[in-house]
């Protein structure tokens, strides 16, 4: 949906399903912060999510700048292992490749590790080796200054979940908030590249499609985010820069925008007579 911010995950273990409905009751997102365009802005309502697997079509579309706004904002790969030796020997591996490629695509990214212990209780042998498996993913993937893993243990009477899930959400909602930052830096950033170039070219209607769809796609990102006084005011800009070209808008940039010669001046302009050819002398 428009309004929601998109999650992606990879479950090649089968534990979603295990997880999804407690997740959903966790959701939305809330007493969010975003720091963006030199601003900090604390949401005053609460932020969905949109949860899709990574295959869906929905995520399918050319990498182009003016899509930023429809990748997920968060990837979530999800773990259920049930020993040391299974770990090392085929998911380590995969674990390893997709890591390597969201840093390769800069993309925020989060290890979900999930504990099954079907309808018994665990025994203190299982649970040793659970925790021996998640501290080894730990220990692989977590970044210095920031930790990317996180576990839940489904179907554990010995376990109180909900401080797990706790740490569950505020990781994603850490992911997601810096994806939301990083997606406005850098449509600014790119507004600010194709501001620069409008100075050296006369293709003035070209620069204005090209600056209308990076400032749309940046207003859909502020909507999805929640954010709707500031997509507002990106409308307004837009509205204003192509009723009135050639003047400065709110943040200093400045676009021509010629659409003077386009036709539809005269008279009966908008009754269009295409057989008559001696309407005008072409």
């Amino acid at each position: 949906p428009m309004d929601q911010i998109c999650v992606s995950y990879q479950d090649e273990y089968g534990a979603w399903k295990y997880i999804e409905p407690e997740l959903l009751a966790h959701l939305p997102l809330r007493n969010v912060t975003i720091r963006a365009k030199n601003t900090t802005r604390t949401l005053d309502r609460p932020l969905p999510l949109c949860l899709l697997p990574y295959d869906d079509e929905r995520l399918q579309f050319p990498p182009m700048p003016h899509n930023w706004y429809r990748k997920p904002f968060l990837y979530i790969y999800v773990v259920q292992c049930e020993d040391s030796d299974t770990y090392k020997q085929l998911v380590k591996g995969k674990l390893k490749a997709w890591v390597n490629l969201m840093n390769e695509k800069q993309q925020e990214w989060l290890i979900l590790y999930v504990s099954l212990g079907g309808h018994r209780r665990f025994s203190e042998l299982t649970t040793k080796l659970h925790r021996t498996v998640y501290d080894k993913i730990k220990a692989d993937f977590n970044l210095p200054k920031k930790d990317r893993c996180c576990q839940l243990r489904m179907m554990d009477e010995n376990t109180k979940n909900e401080d797990l899930w706790d740490d569950c959400m505020n990781k994603m909602k850490e992911g997601v908030v810096a994806s939301i930052e990083q997606y406005i830096t850098g449509y600014y950033e790119e507004l600010r590249k194709m501001l620069a170039m409008s100075k050296r070219t006369t293709d003035s209607v070209c620069n204005y499609c090209s600056f209308f769809f990076l400032k749309e796609s940046l207003a859909f990102t502020y909507e999805r985010a929640q954010m709707f006084e500031d997509a507002s005011n990106i409308y307004d800009q837009l509205e204003r820069l192509l009723n009135k070209p050639n003047v400065e808008n709110t943040e200093e940039e400045k676009i021509e925008v010629k659409f003077s010669r386009f036709g539809g001046t005269d008279t009966g302009d908008d009754c269009p007579s295409l057989n008559n050819i001696q309407r005008k002398s072409y």
